[in-house]
């Protein structure tokens, strides 16, 4: 597992500055790690259930029983699952919004990208995409419908901490700017 990469690129970027806690201010209970089975529930009916343009994110958020928290600039319309160390919200960059999907997790956390990754990928199409290569994810995949998913791990406490970012379907000369800069 890689803990500590090289931050490159405007994800990177934004990889390290939109989380800083997994909790909502004045909780009285301390969120719980969630299981890959919670996390990929939550992925698809928040960030894949609102592509192609996340348009209708809130919606989506809302209905999957998150709840709107507040507090996690530069995150648009942040939600969380109640009780849960999983936080999903809306990120602008120049090559349109992005949804951020943060989980942290006792169980491997390669193997909650890897679960992630496969449920992207059965929502947009079975094939297996454009991998690129990169020193600060474990993988940045361009999907059969052109939308760009990457993962990072880091340790969070007693939990790692995978962080995904899914774009809105973009163009192969809009990812190397994302991923690399």
């Amino acid at each position: 597992m890689v803990i500590a990469k090289k931050a490159t690129g405007l994800l990177a970027t934004l990889a390290l500055t939109v989380l800083s806690a997994c909790a909502p201010s004045g909780s009285s209970t301390p969120a719980e790690v969630a299981t890959t089975q919670e996390a990929v529930s939550v992925f698809e009916r928040t960030c894949l259930a609102s592509l192609p343009n996340f348009a209708d994110f809130s919606e989506k958020a809302s209905a999957a029983g998150l709840q709107k928290i507040g507090g996690l600039a530069p995150l648009k319309n942040p939600h969380q699952l109640p009780n849960k160390r999983v936080i999903v919200g809306l990120v602008d960059s120049p090559s349109g919004v992005i949804c951020n999907f943060t989980v942290d997790s006792n169980d491997d956390p390669k193997a909650v990208g890897s679960a992630l990754l496969a449920s992207a990928r059965k929502a947009v199409g079975r094939g297996q995409g454009k991998s690129y290569p990169s020193s600060f994810y474990e993988y940045a995949v361009q999907l059969p419908n052109g939308s760009l998913i990457t993962q990072n791990i880091r340790k969070k406490g007693d939990a790692s901490r995978s962080q995904i970012f899914l774009s809105a379907p973009i163009s192969a000369e809009q990812i190397p700017p994302l991923i690399y800069n």
